[in-house]
C-alpha cells in the first residue's frame, strides 16, 4: 500500500517452467508479444508488462489482498497463449498447408514463424511465375475469321462506357483497378471484345471454360499485384476469371 490510498502491485509475469510446459511445449515458439529476459534474473512476461501498477478500483477484494497480482497486458497475454495452445491442438497436416498458400486469409501473427517463411515464399514463386506467364502472353496473338470479327465488334458496340466505369472501380477496391485499364487500353478493340465474351458465356466455378488471351493476360496481371484481391474478384463474382491452375498452366 502506498500513500493516498492507493493500491500498488509487483507484476510476476509467468512463472518460467509453468511457461515452458504448458505454453511453449506446444506451440512450439515464443508468439510476439511474449519478452523472455535472462537477466538479471530469467522471466517472461508480456512486451508490455508494467511492472509496477495501480490495482484497478473495481477489482475485486481478492484481488486487492493478493500477494502476487498480474498486471493487465500480462493477463491478456496469457490469454492469447490459451487461445494459440487450443489452435495449435486442432491444426492438421491438411489445415496447416492452407494456411501457407499465399491465398490464405489466415493472420500471420497467428502463425508459426517456420510457416510464415514458408508462405512468403510460397507467394514470391507464384508472383515470379505469374510475371513470367504475363510476358509470355503479351505477345500472344489470336487470329479470327470475318464471321468471328464482326460478331467480337457487334460485342464490344453493346458495352457502354458506363459499364466498364463500373468495373473500374470494383477493381479499385481492391487496388488493382489501374491494372484493369491499362490492359484495357493496350488491347485493339477486337481483343476488348474476348474479354466480354468470356464474360458472358463463361460460368462462375464452371469446368471446362474456355478463356482468351486478353483475359488471362489481365488476370495473370491482377494476380501478379495481389493474389487477395484477385480471390475477392472471383469469390464476390465482380469478374469470371481463370482459376489459378489455369493461370499456373
Amino acid at each position: 500500500m502506498i500513500g493516498n490510498g492507493k493500491n500498488f502491485k509487483f507484476c510476476p509475469g509467468i512463472e518460467v517452467n509453468h511457461y515452458m510446459s504448458e505454453y511453449h511445449h506446444f506451440i512450439r515458439y515464443h508468439i510476439k508479444s511474449v519478452r523472455k529476459t535472462e537477466f538479471p534474473f530469467l522471466r517472461v512476461d508480456s512486451k508490455t508488462c508494467q511492472l509496477f501498477f495501480e490495482v484497478a478500483h473495481n477489482a475485486t477484494a481478492a484481488e486487492k489482498e493478493a500477494s502476487e497480482l498480474k498486471c493487465y497486458p500480462c493477463k491478456r497475454l496469457v490469454n492469447n497463449l490459451e487461445h494459440q495452445k487450443r489452435q495449435t491442438a486442432k491444426e492438421t497436416p491438411t489445415r496447416k498447408t492452407k494456411r501457407q498458400r499465399p491465398s490464405s486469409r489466415a493472420k500471420l501473427s497467428y502463425m508459426s514463424p517456420a510457416s510464415q517463411a514458408k508462405r512468403n515464399r510460397l507467394a514470391q514463386y507464384e508472383r515470379t511465375n505469374s510475371k513470367r506467364k504475363l510476358a509470355a502472353y503479351e505477345d500472344c496473338e489470336v487470329a479470327l475469321n470475318d464471321d468471328q470479327n464482326d460478331e467480337m465488334c457487334d460485342v464490344v458496340r453493346s458495352i457502354g462506357e458506363d459499364e466498364l466505369e463500373k468495373l473500374y472501380l470494383e477493381g479499385e477496391k481492391h487496388g488493382v483497378g489501374k491494372i484493369m485499364k491499362d490492359i484495357w487500353l493496350s488491347d485493339t478493340q477486337q481483343r476488348k471484345g474476348e474479354f466480354f465474351d468470356d464474360q458472358a458465356k463463361t460460368t462462375f466455378g464452371g469446368r471446362g471454360n474456355r478463356w482468351s488471351s486478353i483475359t488471362i493476360r489481365m488476370a495473370l496481371a491482377i494476380y501478379t499485384r495481389s493474389p487477395a484481391a484477385y480471390e475477392a474478384l472471383k469469390d464476390f463474382k465482380i469478374l469470371k476469371l481463370p482459376s489459378k491452375a489455369t493461370l499456373q498452366s
